[in-house]
């Protein structure tokens, strides 16, 4: 069962400079830093991310690693950010929300990054999300992360 969370191109990774893969691995004590969802409610290396409570907009199947040079996967999520790749969702709301049919943008890159602590606890408190295709192409946005997801 996928866990749904409220809230290859390498060459889109130099957009964001594909820190996290380059990032050093935390000591064997530290806790490692999450995303928190709708209350917060933490989860490593989500699969979903959507937007507001209405589910109008969203990005599914999100891999948190990439294949090197040589072929191995190697991870993009360390503890000062993470970066990974999915499929952008977004509802056309035509006639209404509730009727109408998405549109699905792949390649999207997303980017963790500004870590804070709740309850002594590390996550991250900004997302940019690259929109590779389609709508917003090739911009930028950048959402708050904190209580009630993105924002």
């Amino acid at each position: 069962m996928k866990k749904i969370i409220s809230t290859g191109a390498l060459a889109m990774a130099a957009v964001f400079g594909a820190s996290a893969a380059l990032a050093p691995a935390a000591s064997a004590g530290a806790k490692p830093t999450v995303y928190y969802s709708m209350v917060w409610q933490p989860h490593l290396r989500p699969s979903l991310i959507a937007f507001g409570a209405g589910g109008s907009f969203f990005i599914k199947n999100i891999d948190w690693k990439y294949l090197s040079v040589d072929g191995t996967k190697v991870q993009w999520w360390g503890h000062g950010s993470a970066e990974g790749f999915g499929t952008m969702m977004i509802d056309n709301c035509k006639p209404n929300c509730a009727m109408g049919h998405y549109h699905k943008y792949p390649i999207t890159l997303v980017k963790l990054y500004r870590v804070r602590y709740h309850s002594g606890n590390p996550y991250f408190t900004r997302m940019d999300v690259f929109f590779g295709a389609g709508w917003n192409h090739g911009n930028i946005k950048t959402y708050k992360l904190g209580k009630w997801g993105p924002g």
